[in-house]
């Protein structure tokens, strides 16, 4: 009931509704299918994976009293689990781990200076976010440093920091193919490291305002912590 947890399924065109066990109330008043929403993922695989976040309060009181159920058509469920660590390739058992925060299979699009990747807290949840982000793992976010993973789509890529409304950048500027803090991870995907826990004004736009990654060239698969 706290944070994120994840469904596996089995299925080629599935139809998955998250619902209390007296039918009285759906998470998120939908049915999740392909193309409808980011948070139902094609692993590829004849696999799909369900981010779930139960962070509506009338929600969470019908399934303590009532069950969680999931229903629908033409899927199986296989597994559910919270993606807290995941080792680093390499990394071996004294190696970093990975924490995610969210991601993504690019079906968004790319960014072309537009506001698609935008992130919110559940304090400041306005339904124009891509993904809505726990408050304690936003707040984490705020205090110290974590990572985007991108795609580019073109040979010229570069990312900028901003808020949601555009108002305030973090203060490093635009982070383009060549720049030092744009790290090649040789799969060809990259990624950047985030800090903006000592920029006073930034912070404050954030919270405000949302967290937004623009530029354009590439697209996020992933926001993650390393521990």
């Amino acid at each position: 009931m706290a944070e994120t947890f994840y469904l596996d399924v089995e299925a080629t065109d599935p139809q998955v509704r998250v619902t209390t066990g007296w039918w009285s109330g759906s998470w998120a008043d939908k049915d999740f299918q392909p193309g409808n929403d980011d948070r139902l993922v094609d692993n590829g695989d004849g696999t799909w994976t369900l981010a779930i976040t139960l962070s509506d309060p009338a929600y969470l009181d019908l399934i303590d009293e009532q069950h969680l159920l999931f229903t629908g058509d033409r899927f199986t469920p296989i597994e559910i689990y919270f993606k807290e660590e995941v080792w680093v390739d390499g990394g071996g058992d004294d190696g970093p781990k990975e924490v995610v925060i969210w991601e993504g299979d690019g079906s968004a699009g790319s960014i072309a200076w537009n506001g698609t990747y935008r992130f919110a807290p559940e304090s400041n949840s306005t339904g124009e976010e891509i993904y809505t982000v726990p408050q304690d793992v936003w707040d984490q976010m705020k205090a110290g440093p974590f990572y985007m993973k991108l795609v580019p789509t073109a040979d010229w890529f570069n990312v900028r920091v901003t808020n949601g409304w555009w108002q305030e950048d973090w203060n490093v500027g635009d982070i383009g193919a060549n720049s030092e803090r744009m790290i090649d991870n040789g799969d060809g995907t990259y990624h950047i490291e985030v800090d903006y826990s000592t920029d006073d004004n930034f912070l404050g736009a954030v919270d405000a305002k949302h967290l937004l990654f623009t530029g354009e060239g590439y697209y996020p698969v992933k926001l993650y912590f390393l521990k």
